[in-house]
């Protein structure tokens, strides 16, 4: 993981301290997921391929909400997706 991982502990921490532990737990597990098909950005010379790992976190960070929130709207179920 990047330099940016410490950016999301400290709005995670500002926002949700007192599941700041299950978050980062729940993220770190996701992103252990996602991040083995977004390997491949760390050597790939194509400069938009370099935002896949921030985004593979981005996305570990939301996946778990998915489950936690009962009502989404259609275009955060999309976003989600």
């Amino acid at each position: 993981m990047n330099n940016y991982r410490k950016y999301f502990i400290k709005s995670i921490k500002d926002y949700y301290l007192n599941e700041f532990d299950r978050v980062i737990a729940d993220t770190d597990n996701h992103y252990a997921t996602i991040s083995i098909d977004t390997k491949f950005a760390s050597t790939s010379g194509n400069p938009i391929d370099k935002r896949l790992d921030f985004s593979a976190y981005f996305l570990a960070f939301i996946k778990p909400w998915t489950k936690r929130v009962k009502r989404l709207t259609q275009s955060e179920r999309f976003v989600l997706k």
